[in-house]
């Protein structure tokens, strides 16, 4: 992914109600194309605990920091187009350290997930990967070809 510091990357993590892989991309293709995602990974829920059934979503989203006095409200001016498309309520968001990542605070005690696509957890970072915020390089080969010792 090429982020720069203009740049939020948002990595929303939703629990659609569908059984199947394929159901769930239909449901999320047109919210793919609206929001311009960066990346979409599906995968199977499981029953780890009888808490998520169904699919799991992972989707990327980068966006411009938005207009505002300051940084925490460039970022909300940002993530309010992401929060309409997914039709999930607008909530405060918590950016700390350095570098500077967070998430979306859905309230405590309230629904477990938010919105038809039933989104879980928001995470927020400014000019970085939230979920890689040191920028190492990732690999995600399918083979343990470089995990070898000579």
């Amino acid at each position: 992914m090429n982020i720069s510091h203009g740049d939020v990357v948002f990595q929303v993590l939703a629990n659609p109600e569908r059984e199947t892989i394929s159901s769930a991309a239909r449901l999320l293709i047109e919210v793919a194309d609206a929001l311009d995602m960066e990346r979409l990974d599906l995968e199977k829920a499981g029953t780890v605990n009888g808490l998520r059934t169904g699919t799991l979503a992972s989707m990327t989203i980068i966006r411009k920091l938005g207009t505002g006095a300051d940084e925490d409200e460039r970022v909300a001016s940002a993530l309010a187009p992401v929060l309409r498309t997914l039709e999930v309520p607008e909530f405060p968001i918590e950016i700390y350290g350095e570098p500077r990542t967070g998430k979306v605070k859905f309230p405590y005690g309230g629904p477990r997930n938010y919105g038809p696509y039933r989104v879980v957890l928001i995470s927020v970072g400014v000019g970085v990967d939230p979920l890689n915020p040191e920028g190492e390089e990732m690999d995600y080969s399918a083979d343990a070809e470089d995990l070898t010792i000579d």
